[in-house]
């Protein structure tokens, strides 16, 4: 990780605001939101209508963002605020995501870009506190080099345990929680991978196993794996001989020696009952 102790520090001071509500599903933001921060807010016009047009202003105009995440009216919906905040991740700007759709967007138009929305926040925390400053500086640390233990992600085996409407897949991450499952959008796959997952496939992914709830999880790098407890147990061994010195009759895996195993990489040695299952993930 980089050292922090001698980056420059950054000074805010100006926030702009995106909301764009009038006739839509957000709601305006409370009026003292920048309390506790130290400084102006900046309103970005409601004319700007498309991304690149917010981002110049944002840019321009301020040295950081609040936005709403469904942005536009019911009529005229326009982007995403999860998609600005991650393209202004993108040039080092920092920003933070507040809707009041959190527990249902977190599942899909927030996750997309999970991964470079440092925080997102259910606007009802607003009502009793003032997170807006330590959320800022949460967001500069972490464009700085400097992620917080909940942002750090880890590569861990998951399983699908559901397709719905081939956009959505729900996975258990045991490493975060053996008893949660997660949704998340299919387009976060590559995609050749997206024709081949269904339920019961194992995948590996990078995730941020400490975060401290669902919704601050993200998921990216995906690929192909298998099931770990084959792995724990079968990996190590060629070959499996019962009581009578005869070969079990149960499927084994041996691996080639590479770093990072995924299912392309492994061959099979008896293959009985497990035909289907091993030809799904080499198809």
């Amino acid at each position: 990780m980089e050292d922090t102790n001698n980056l420059p520090s950054y000074k805010i001071k100006k926030i702009a605001i995106l909301e764009n509500v009038d006739d839509g599903p957000e709601m305006w933001l409370p009026p003292w939101v920048l309390s506790g921060t130290g400084c102006k807010g900046v309103r970005v016009p409601d004319e700007l209508r498309t991304l690149p047009e917010v981002m110049d202003f944002v840019k321009a105009h301020a040295q950081a963002l609040i936005c709403v995440h469904r942005l536009g009216t019911y009529e005229e919906p326009l982007f995403y605020g999860a998609e600005l905040v991650a393209k202004l991740y993108d040039d080092g700007f920092p920003a933070v995501l507040i809707t009041r759709f959190l527990d249902i967007d977190q599942h899909s138009t927030i996750r997309r870009w999970r991964d470079k929305v440092p925080v997102a926040f259910d606007v009802s925390v607003f009502r009793d506190s003032y997170p807006l400053k330590e959320a800022l500086d949460l967001c500069v640390r972490e464009l700085q080099g400097q992620f917080s233990e909940e942002r750090i992600p880890k590569r861990v085996v998951m399983q699908v345990e559901g397709i719905e409407d081939k956009k959505y897949m729900d996975v258990t991450v045991e490493e975060f929680s053996q008893y949660i499952g997660v949704r998340l959008p299919l387009v976060l796959l590559p995609e050749a991978l997206r024709k081949k997952v269904k339920a019961g496939s194992w995948l590996s992914a990078m995730v941020n196993i400490k975060a401290g709830d669902t919704y601050d999880l993200y998921f990216r790098d995906f690929e192909l794996s298998f099931n770990p407890e084959l792995g724990d147990c079968l990996l190590h061994f060629d070959n499996v001989l019962d009581e009578d010195g005869n070969e079990n009759p149960f499927p084994l895996w041996r691996a080639k020696p590479e770093s990072d195993i995924d299912a392309t990489q492994l061959e099979r040695v008896n293959i009985d009952s497990y035909i289907k299952d091993s030809n799904n993930l080499k198809n």
